[in-house]
């Protein structure tokens, strides 16, 4: 009961369960995961056929080292209305299927350190707005290395898609004594 009470007291939004698994893992000697986080930036007004570019930041925001072996997941899930989409990190294998972007790795990460940021690009089709959440997740058992606090394992963007900048049509110069050039 002691374990749980200090670990209520110092893991703020940690579950109760969470916070019991952590102690029976620690009085079983057992590793404890450290806690993720994500954070995802590129929201607001989107240009339709313009591409858009979001900045997907997952870390460990404990005081426990993350194990190098132990696979960190970022998943984010795109509106149905953008196409081309692309993504990429350093250290991070990406893979995009229909409007899902799957990163992952295994190297470890000290306790208060992000891994690279992963980029995501997709060009931006119809409708009047869009929101689009990344989610991060590591591959353990949940019973003995639980993530404490999963309210920030996910972070959404969201903004209006607007009418693209009008294409400028190019002119040809006039030819002749009385040429004006027409901005």
């Amino acid at each position: 009961m002691r374990c749980l009470k200090r670990m209520s007291a110092s893991r703020r939004g940690a579950t109760p369960a969470a916070a019991a698994a952590l102690c029976l893992a620690f009085a079983a000697g057992g590793a404890v995961a450290a806690d993720l986080m994500v954070t995802k930036t590129g929201g607001g007004p989107a240009g339709m056929g313009q591409t858009r570019t979001f900045v997907i930041v997952a870390g460990n925001v404990s005081s426990l080292t993350l194990p190098p072996n132990l696979t960190v997941t970022v998943t984010d899930v795109l509106p149905p209305t953008f196409t081309q989409i692309a993504a990429s990190g350093a250290g991070w294998s990406c893979s995009v299927a229909g409007q899902t972007v799957t990163c992952a790795r295994a190297d470890g990460l000290g306790a208060g350190q992000s891994f690279a940021p992963i980029t995501v690009a997709a060009v931006v089709g119809g409708g009047q707005a869009y929101s689009s959440c990344a989610q991060v997740a590591h591959a353990v058992n949940a019973a003995t290395q639980p993530d404490l606090v999963a309210a920030n394992n996910t972070a959404c963007v969201s903004g209006a898609i607007v009418p693209g900048p009008p294409r400028r049509r190019h002119q040809a110069a006039p030819r002749g004594p009385n040429r004006r050039i027409i901005p």
